[in-house]
C-alpha cells in the first residue's frame, strides 16, 4: 500500500475520488474541510495509496518540536488489517519527504470487532479528535413506512406528538439572517455543557460547504419561531449529523424529533444511504446516566438502538524520541496550553 501525491487532474475531482473509498466517503476528508484548516494553520496534502484509497493530510507546526501530520476521519480504510501496512506505508512515505515531522494521527472508520482487538505493530491507540468513535447510523435508503416503524416505540411517540404541537421542519439557505440565529442558538445550547469555536469558523464552515451542495441547514418551527436547528453534511452516500441546537424552554418536547425525522426524509430523497448522529456514548456506557452524553445516546438509539463502536484514533510515530514524548505527554500539554491562551481548540 505505497503512497504518493496526487495529480492535479485528481485533486480536481477530490470529492469525488474520495466518495468512492471503501468508507463512502468522509466529510473530514473533503477538499472545503481541507480550506478551513488550511485558514487555521494547517497545511493541506492530497495524497492517495496504491489501491487508489485517497487521502487528506494536514500538517501543521509544533513550536520548537517540528511538524505532525493529522489524517481527520480517514484513510477511508474499513478492513482492521489494513490499518498496520497503511501506517507502515505513511511513515514511510514521510520519512522519505518530510524530514521534520515526527508523529502522525489516523482515525479510520474501521468498525471495533471486539473490545481485546490484537495490539497493531507500529501504531498507539489515542483519543480521537472527531466525536463519532461511538455513534448512531441511520439507513436512509430504507422507504419512509420502513424507516420510521425501525424507530423505537418512544421516538415515534414523539414525532407525532411534535406534529401535533404544530411543529413544522423546512430546509433553509446558509444567508447571513439564518446563519446567525442558527449560531445563536448554538452558542446558547452550549453554555455550560460544550465547547464550540468561533462565531467565524461555524458561520464560513455552513456557508462553503452549502455553497459547493455538500451541506444543508435545517430549522424546525413552531408558530413561525425557530424552535431548533441542524445542519447536516452529505458527501457520497454518507452523512453527518455535524451540528444541531435547540431552545433551553422547550415549546415540544417532539420538536428534536421531527427535524431528525424530517432530515431522514430529505436524504432518502436526496440519495443519501447512511446518516450519522455523530457521537454517543460507547454501548457497554449507553445505559450510565452519568455518563456526559448519556443524553445525547438516549435520543439518538431511539433512532436506532444499534452503536456503532468504531477503533478510534491512532499515533505513528514517525521520528522515535519526539514521536515518543508528544504521544505520551507533549500532545496533551499543547493542546491545554493552546487553548488556554487562544481559546480555541488546536486540531
Amino acid at each position: 500500500m505505497s503512497i504518493c501525491a496526487v495529480t492535479k487532474e485528481e485533486k480536481a475531482s477530490w470529492d469525488d475520488l474520495i466518495a468512492k473509498n471503501p468508507d463512502g466517503g468522509s466529510v473530514f476528508q473533503s477538499v472545503e474541510f481541507a480550506q478551513i484548516k488550511q485558514k487555521a494553520g494547517w497545511q493541506p496534502r492530497f495524497l492517495k495509496t496504491e489501491d487508489s484509497v485517497y487521502f487528506l493530510a494536514l500538517e501543521r507546526k509544533v513550536p520548537l518540536v517540528g511538524k505532525v501530520w493529522y489524517v481527520p476521519g480517514g484513510p477511508g480504510i474499513v478492513d482492521y488489517t489494513d490499518i498496520a501496512s497503511f501506517s507502515k506505508d505513511l511513515k514511510a512515505y514521510i520519512a522519505s519527504n518530510f524530514k521534520n515531522v515526527f508523529s502522525a494521527k489516523i482515525e479510520p472508520a474501521v468498525v471495533k470487532e471486539a473490545e481485546d482487538a490484537p495490539s497493531l505493530p507500529g501504531v498507539e491507540p489515542t483519543r480521537p479528535i472527531q466525536p463519532n468513535a461511538n455513534t448512531v447510523i441511520i439507513d436512509t435508503s430504507k422507504p419512509n413506512d420502513e424507516l420510521l416503524a425501525s424507530f423505537n416505540q418512544s421516538a415515534r411517540r414523539y414525532i407525532r406528538k411534535g406534529y401535533k404541537d404544530g411543529i413544522e421542519v423546512r430546509p433553509v439557505d446558509c444567508s447571513d439572517q439564518n446563519c446567525q440565529l442558527a449560531y445563536d442558538l448554538y452558542k446558547s445550547t452550549s453554555e455550560g455543557r460544550f465547547f464550540i469555536r468561533s462565531r467565524d469558523y461555524h458561520i464560513g464552515y455552513w456557508k462553503l460547504f452549502a455553497d459547493k451542495q455538500l451541506g444543508q441547514m435545517f430549522f424546525a418551527y413552531h408558530e413561525d419561531k425557530v424552535v431548533a436547528a441542524a445542519y447536516i453534511n452529505f458527501i457520497g452516500a454518507n452523512a453527518l449529523y455535524k451540528d444541531g441546537a435547540s431552545v433551553r424552554q422547550k415549546v415540544s418536547q417532539g420538536a428534536s424529533y421531527v427535524l431528525q425525522w424530517e432530515i431522514c426524509r430529505w436524504l432518502h430523497d436526496h440519495g443519501v444511504k447512511n446518516y450519522d448522529l455523530h457521537g454517543t456514548p460507547p454501548a457497554k456506557s449507553i445505559g450510565d446516566k452519568t455518563h456526559p452524553k448519556y443524553g445525547l445516546g438516549l435520543f439518538k438509539t431511539g433512532f436506532n438502538k444499534q452503536i456503532t463502536e468504531y477503533v478510534g484514533a491512532y499515533n505513528i510515530i514517525i521520528a522515535d524520541r519526539r514521536g515518543w514524548l508528544w504521544n505520551r505527554y507533549l500532545e496533551r500539554i499543547f493542546q491545554a496550553l493552546y487553548f488556554r491562551i487562544k481559546k480555541q481548540a488546536w486540531y
